[in-house]
């Protein structure tokens, strides 16, 4: 099951920030009978953006986003960040 909070914030005009957490739980079971090769991994993640609005058709977005996976098996364990930009027009 996933859980995520958003909330965002007008700053000025032109300019809103994002701000996003959320946690997520899965089960993994094994196919093979005879050994216990089950799997149980926990995300969180989050996520803060900045976007702006330059004109009525372009606009620019920058974002921070991070992701940890905790994991029963210590092979699927992971942390990631990410830096992201994107733009409309």
């Amino acid at each position: 099951p996933l859980v995520e909070a958003l909330a965002s914030q007008r700053l000025g005009s032109r300019m809103t920030l994002d701000v996003s957490v959320g946690f997520e739980r899965a089960s993994y079971a094994s196919i093979q009978s005879g050994e216990d090769l089950n799997r149980r991994d926990e995300l969180f993640t989050g996520r803060v953006g900045l976007n702006f609005t330059l004109t009525r058709r372009w606009a620019v977005s920058l974002a921070y986003a991070y992701f940890n996976n905790q994991s029963s098996t210590d092979g699927f364990k992971s942390s990631l960040g990410q830096l992201q930009m994107s733009y409309l027009f």
